[in-house]
């Protein structure tokens, strides 16, 4: 949800009825009181927004997909020069220079008109950016990942968090002081340029039982997340909606705190599974859906 002044703003919605998504942008004028779909979509998520200036609007979908509006939402444009795979983060440090990230990082200087892809590298799916600076950036996303760049997108440098599974947003306040947070609970903090390597942050142990997953719907690869009170022994497993187990995860004991776990299920067909966590006479139970 973005507003751009006290009356006006947009936000957007997704719901999955077990078979596809269906995605919507929504637009109000008189501060939230009633709200007008401008945009809406089935068979995909749109999964995130950015407004530059009072009429421009950003958004981008888990299935490639980019739309613009440069009249408030009136008009909506798809553009895919340049784009593809996954696109699921997009921010914008003026009215025309644009970073999206999913399956790569992607720069555009005029406005989302064009976009040129500006990373090479194997990497875990990327969530969000943020630039501090037209020169100076992040991204995050799974298994911990962070990289950044000085020099506009043309080199980065990698500075993944192996002790975290997923970070979902990140957040600097200028080119020195950074945020970076994922599911489960993990906060990482930047403060010093030189410094190689953020430092986490863990809030707290958990106060009980959790399994979670990020992304999810996912396509062959998710990660869970696992959250765990006490020291205890620990059986993670996933099952199909038969009630057949299609892959255990973990069967051992786990120190009290934050753990994580993937799942591949590039084997199995779409559809909706279940990660159960179960630790003595405690279980929890995480709904999935694989979409292929």
């Amino acid at each position: 949800m973005v507003f751009v002044s006290a009356t006006d703003g947009w936000l957007l919605s997704a719901t999955h009825d077990g078979t596809n998504w269906i995605s919507a942008v929504h637009r109000t004028t008189d501060g939230g009181a009633t709200w007008i779909v401008q945009y809406e979509v089935n068979g995909c998520r749109l999964m995130d927004m950015v407004v530059t200036g009072q009429q421009t609007v950003h958004v981008v979908g888990f299935d490639g997909r980019y739309l613009s509006t440069a009249d408030g939402g009136d008009t909506w444009a798809q553009r895919t020069t340049g784009l593809s795979g996954p696109l699921i983060g997009v921010s914008f440090t003026d009215s025309l220079t644009g970073w999206v990230v999913g399956e790569g990082i992607f720069h555009t200087m005029d406005g989302g008109e064009s976009w040129t892809r500006k990373d090479e590298t194997n990497h875990p799916l990327l969530f969000k950016s943020c630039f501090p600076s037209p020169q100076m950036g992040w991204v995050v996303g799974d298994r911990g990942a962070i990289f950044y760049t000085t020099d506009g997108g043309a080199s980065w440098a990698d500075q993944t968090c192996s002790s975290v599974y997923g970070l979902n947003a990140v957040c600097f306040r200028s080119e020195t002081d950074g945020w970076a947070v994922g599911g489960g609970g993990p906060m990482l903090h930047y403060s010093d340029p030189d410094q190689t390597d953020p430092v986490a942050r863990d809030v707290s142990v958990p106060g009980e039982y959790r399994v979670t997953a990020f992304p999810n719907p996912f396509n062959a690869q998710t990660t869970l997340a696992l959250e765990i009170p006490v020291t205890s022994s620990v059986r993670v497993f996933v099952y199909d909606a038969t009630g057949r187990i299609v892959e255990i995860l973990a069967d051992r004991v786990l120190t009290a705190g934050r753990h994580s776990v993937s799942f591949d299920a590039s084997r199995l067909p779409s559809g909706m599974y279940f990660a159960r966590l179960q630790a003595g006479d405690q279980s929890r139970v995480h709904k999935l859906v694989l979409v292929k």
